[in-house]
């Protein structure tokens, strides 16, 4: 992807951001009602960007999770703030997913998400279309090489 386009989104995503704080500004704050759900029988399911997000949220609270149905998501912070490699790589390309192993081991040393080893006992499921022009097939393929 070249500079002029990564400038535009993230141009694009600042516009949206600002755009949705200064709409929300005003909002009231309601409480919302508890329900007796067992913490301890959460998954979390997404696509696309949803199952990136659903990804992270499996690997940081991985001792609620039972595990998580991903469909064309990628590996742990694949682009790792990067917006290039975010729209790159991570998307279109094959990412080093022992990049990510490496980064989801430091932050779990350092209490920054549960243990690595909570993700041995999950049920992932994980699903590619083989013609997503969007999320590639080396990018599904480094997430189950991730998990």
């Amino acid at each position: 992807m070249n500079a002029f386009l990564c400038r535009k989104y993230a141009r694009l995503a600042g516009v949206l951001f600002v755009g949705s704080f200064v709409a929300n500004a005003g909002a009231t704050v309601i409480s919302l009602p508890s329900y007796n759900a067992d913490i301890s029988k959460t998954s979390v399911s997404g696509v696309s960007s949803g199952a990136l997000m659903a990804m992270q949220m499996n690997v940081i609270h991985s001792s609620i999770m039972l595990g998580a149905g991903l469909a064309a998501g990628g590996p742990y912070d694949c682009p790792n703030g990067d917006l290039v490699k975010a729209l790159g790589p991570c998307m279109n390309g094959s990412p080093n997913y022992q990049d990510s192993v490496t980064l989801t081991d430091s932050r779990a040393s350092s209490g920054l998400l549960d243990p690595t080893s909570n993700l041995a006992r999950q049920k992932i499921f994980m699903v590619r279309g083989y013609n997503d022009g969007i999320v590639h097939v080396g990018v599904m393929n480094a997430l189950y090489s991730y998990y």
